[in-house]
């Protein structure tokens, strides 16, 4: 594409916005198209916290669970009694999604033309972005919420007087309304303002007044999802955590590592990837941290990019191995990655083609792992189930009952006949004639299993495999009952 050389910003910025707005369309299409797969499981559980409550007031002090992100949660509380359809389910995530790639642009265009348009793009089919914008959680609006967050707080910085603080506090309050994971992010947005403003200002107290008129009016807009957490927490008698790991530094750094690799549209599953993501990818950050970008973001991108796993390890934070937990850090890693683009743009021919290998490459990834996610969505978890429902003797066990049973419910609940979930202890008394395994590891590659004491072993073949290429649920197997060796 070819920018007209002229005096009018009007006219330079048509042909930029026009590529964007193509952009924003072709990720709207492919996250309206991945959000056709049925509910995963954390969507379940959100519906299960949500399906006893006797009013929407319910929804903000009647769950108290970790699992609930307010803004999505009230839009299931009303969606969900007039239609079950995932992509309406969905819709807020999708659209977040997809109004992120403007926003990712207009950040990208203070650095330049090139920036924009690299950011608009690694935002449109960056695989860890779509993987949350077709869920109905509150990741992705918190994700733009954040993002325009920090938009504005640029804005800011360059004139602390202008009414930019207040769409940044408005921004603020939407991210924690959609995911309580915003409040930390904010708080790193406050020590990369102050250091920040120290830097340009070289005065801490100017620093300090300067930042603390940006945040007052943020922290009155947090403070209603304060409350309603608080009053949650005294009518529920504490707050619920679905889910606890504890702590390890190999699940902190293979999380993030998986965050970072996923982002860029890398194989996760690839072990020289994986080394890469590990050994090398934050070092070659660093560099284009120092090297590339300019002062007024260095603060910026490496406080947003390393200090969330840095702290899980300092503090040693249980509950920390998705990639999920450091969200925030995935659009800044595009956002430098299109910086680093425009950069290599800004000089000799070699590096125009250089820019254009590491935007290329990284969007090829992207794409080859949007088709293997897409292939493993093919197999639903729901057909499965329904190959269970058909069958003369409708009745599984299995080694996975936190998100089978789950699961299961659902299904015996909205989509089909019920399937009766045998206990374990009953394996050999009843021999089930399904079995689901979770599989892990070399799991994967085994078609058959043998089950049971051994005066009752019951050996299962494999029927299907599903969830696999698919972050937001782990893989699972069905098994049917063969014979009994």
């Amino acid at each position: 594409m070819s920018f007209a050389v002229t005096s009018d910003p009007a006219v330079r910025a048509r042909p930029l916005a026009g590529a964007v707005a193509v952009m924003a369309v072709i990720g709207l299409v492919v996250r309206l198209a991945l959000s056709r797969a049925p509910l995963a499981n954390d969507e379940i559980w959100s519906l299960d916290n949500l399906r006893p409550l006797a009013h929407a007031g319910r929804v903000l002090w009647g769950v108290s669970h970790d699992n609930n992100h307010f803004l999505n949660s009230l839009w299931l509380y009303f969606v969900w009694p007039w239609t079950h359809d995932s992509t309406v389910l969905r819709l807020i995530s999708i659209l977040s999604g997809a109004a992120l790639i403007p926003v990712m642009a207009a950040l990208g265009a203070r650095r330049g033309t090139v920036a924009a348009l690299a950011a608009a793009a690694l935002t449109t089919l960056s695989f860890f972005q779509i993987t949350w914008d077709a869920q109905a959680r509150g990741y992705a609006s918190a994700t733009l919420a954040l993002v325009v967050a920090y938009a504005a707080l640029e804005r800011a910085w360059d004139a602390p007087a202008s009414r930019a603080r207040w769409g940044f506090a408005a921004a603020a309050g939407l991210a924690v309304f959609s995911h309580l994971a915003s409040g930390p992010v904010l708080v790193l947005f406050c020590f990369v303002t102050l250091a920040e403003l120290w830097r340009r200002h070289r005065r801490l107290k100017i620093a300090l007044d300067q930042t603390f008129a940006l945040f007052a009016p943020a922290a009155l807009a947090v403070a209603p999802t304060v409350a309603v957490v608080v009053a949650g927490y005294r009518e529920m008698g504490g707050f619920v955590v679905g889910f606890h790991r504890d702590f390890a530094a190999a699940h902190v750094v293979g999380a993030f590592t998986n965050l970072q690799l996923t982002t860029l549209g890398l194989d996760a599953d690839s072990h020289a990837l994986a080394m890469f993501g590990l050994l090398a990818l934050p070092l070659v950050e660093i560099a284009a941290i120092a090297l590339c970008v300019r002062p007024e973001r260095r603060i910026a991108y490496a406080t947003l990019i390393f200090a969330m796993p840095v702290v899980a390890l300092a503090l040693r934070v249980p509950n920390t191995h998705p990639p999920r937990y450091y969200f925030a850090a995935s659009p800044f890693l595009l956002l430098l990655v299109s910086e680093v683009a425009d950069f290599l743009w800004s000089r000799a021919s070699v590096s125009r083609i250089s820019a254009l290998a590491l935007v290329g490459v990284l969007l090829v990834g992207d794409a080859a792992s949007l088709a293997k996610l897409r292939d493993g969505l093919a197999e639903p978890w729901s057909d499965a189930f329904a190959v269970v429902s058909d069958s003369a003797d409708p009745r599984l066990a299995t080694n996975y009952a936190f998100n089978v049973g789950r699961s299961l419910a659902h299904y015996n609940r909205y989509l089909g006949k019920p399937i009766a979930l045998v206990a374990d202890a009953d394996l050999c008394r009843q021999r089930p004639p399904w079995y689901v395994a979770e599989l892990r590891g070399d799991a994967a590659d085994q078609p058959t299993l043998t089950l049971g004491a051994p005066d009752c072993a019951l050996r299962y073949q494999v029927e299907r495999v599903v969830g696999r290429f698919t972050p937001w649920q782990s893989a699972w197997a069905l098994y049917r009952l063969a014979e009994s060796p």
